[in-house]
C-alpha cells in the first residue's frame, strides 16, 4: 500500500513541476500536449502516465494529453539506451515533455552512480535538442539499499 501512496505523491509533484516549467500549460483549454515516460516498475505500476494523464485532463477540459509508457520491469537507462527505442521515440519529434526514472538503487550504488548521471545527460540532451522538456521522477530505493543514500551526489 505504501507503494502506491508514494506514487500518487510522486506523480503530484510530477505534474506540479510540469505546470511550473510550463510543459504543461493549463491555460490553453484546446492545448494538446503529449507526455513520453521511460522508466520501470515504479513508472507503470500504479499507472503513473495514466494518473497524470486523468489529472492534466480533468484540470483543462477541452485540452487533450497523450502519453506513452516505455518500461520494464527493474530496467535501467542502459537497458532504455540499448534497445533503441527510447531514442527512435525521441527522434520522432511527437513529444513535448519526457519524464524519466532510473532504476531505484542506481544512485545508491557507486559502482552504477557515474553511468547514471551520463546517461541522464545523454538522454536529456537529446529530449532538449528535440525541444522536449525533461522532468526527472524519482522515488525512494527499497529499504535494502538505502543506508548508502549517503552516498548521493548527483
Amino acid at each position: 500500500m505504501k507503494r502506491w501512496l508514494l506514487s500518487f505523491v510522486v506523480l503530484i509533484a510530477i505534474l506540479m513541476l510540469g505546470l511550473s516549467s510550463g510543459a504543461l500549460k493549463l491555460g490553453d483549454q484546446k492545448a494538446s500536449r503529449s507526455i513520453l515516460f521511460v522508466g520501470n516498475s515504479y513508472t507503470f505500476g500504479g499507472d503513473v502516465p495514466g494518473q497524470v494523464q486523468r489529472i492534466a485532463a480533468s484540470a483543462t477540459p477541452g485540452a487533450s494529453y497523450s502519453v506513452r509508457t516505455i518500461a520494464a520491469g527493474g530496467a535501467t537507462l542502459a537497458d532504455h539506451l540499448a534497445d533503441g527505442d527510447l531514442k527512435r521515440e525521441i527522434e520522432s519529434g511527437r513529444w513535448q515533455v519526457l519524464v524519466i526514472q532510473e532504476q531505484s538503487g542506481a544512485a545508491f550504488d557507486r559502482d552504477t552512480r557515474k553511468e547514471m548521471r551520463d546517461n541522464l545527460r545523454l538522454i536529456g540532451g537529446w529530449a532538449r535538442a528535440k525541444g522536449m522538456t525533461v522532468i526527472g521522477y524519482a522515488h525512494w530505493a527499497p529499504g535494502s539499499v538505502q543506508p548508502n543514500r549517503r552516498a548521493i551526489s548527483v
